[in-house]
């Protein structure tokens, strides 16, 4: 939402008033405190419908906001995961342009640092570690001796450990992913936890499309790379192994040494 909204500001219209419907003051909280300049009211969609007018515009929760070559804004919708994940890894190739380290961060004189990358105030890089970019990473995160993260978004306090790849992933808040994991194209949701030699393979043996499971219905991605889905609050066993275009729900726990297929893998 922060994103979107400075990506209109950015454009020709001026933004006076942001509306969230009812049951979002957490979301409108948050745009007031991040544009004080900005008006940020609540409405009933039941009472009063909003439609988008010459002097309105409607942007869903599940959108992102990018400007064309034009200078307009260009709003697209994200339905599916790895609609999510392509949306967060074409804010890192748009808007990390360069190196920036904040003052108060522990960069490893031994660490290389190679292509665009912002790291905030925090954060920690150990030794022998390659971050290539273009990479995010937040407040209070860490990246251990010896690991790799390429065009990846590490949010704040996650931590990666000692010699880890992770590559064209989001690593949510507060994320533990331990010692010698590999994730690839991937989302890890906040507060999870992935024991030591993990890994989410991104390709399928015949290279054709990954497929994903949405309810009872099967989807093409449209991608020969795609990794897996950990939601919120999980707990992965050590030694495990995602197949392509797995999903897993908030709170598992899944055993160690399992290839992870679908929820019978779960304890």
């Amino acid at each position: 939402m922060v994103h979107n909204l400075e990506k209109l500001l950015e454009g020709p219209d001026r933004v006076e008033r942001v509306l969230f419907p009812n049951g979002t003051r957490g979301a409108a909280d948050l745009i007031q405190a991040s544009f004080p300049g900005v008006e940020v009211d609540e409405y009933d969609p039941g009472s009063q419908p909003r439609r988008a007018g010459e002097d309105s515009v409607a942007i869903p929760f599940n959108s992102l906001v990018a400007s064309s070559d034009g200078g307009k804004s260009e709003i697209s919708e994200i339905v599916y995961p790895w609609q999510l994940l392509g949306a967060i890894l074409k804010v890192l190739q748009d808007e990390v342009a360069a190196i920036e380290i904040a003052g108060d961060t522990h960069v490893a004189r031994s660490a290389v640092i190679e292509g665009p990358c912002v790291i905030r105030k925090g954060a920690s890089v150990d030794d022998f570690c390659k971050i290539k970019g273009p990479a995010y990473l937040g407040e209070g995160s860490k990246v251990g001796t010896g690991s790799l993260l390429r065009g990846s978004f590490l949010s704040r306090d996650a931590s990666v450990g000692f010699g880890d790849e992770v590559g064209r992933s989001y690593v949510a808040e507060k994320v533990r992913i331990t010692h010698h994991d590999v994730i690839l194209d991937s989302l890890v949701g906040e507060s999870s936890w992935l024991a030591a030699y993990v890994g989410t393979t991104n390709v399928l043996l015949n290279n054709k499309n990954i497929r994903y499971k949405v309810g009872t219905e099967v989807v093409d991605t449209g991608l020969t790379n795609f990794g897996a889905v950990i939601s919120h609050d999980c707990s992965v066993g050590a030694g495990v192994i995602f197949l392509p275009g797995r999903y897993v729900p908030p709170g598992s726990v899944i055993k160690p040494g399992v290839v992870y297929s679908d929820e019978q893998s779960m304890l």
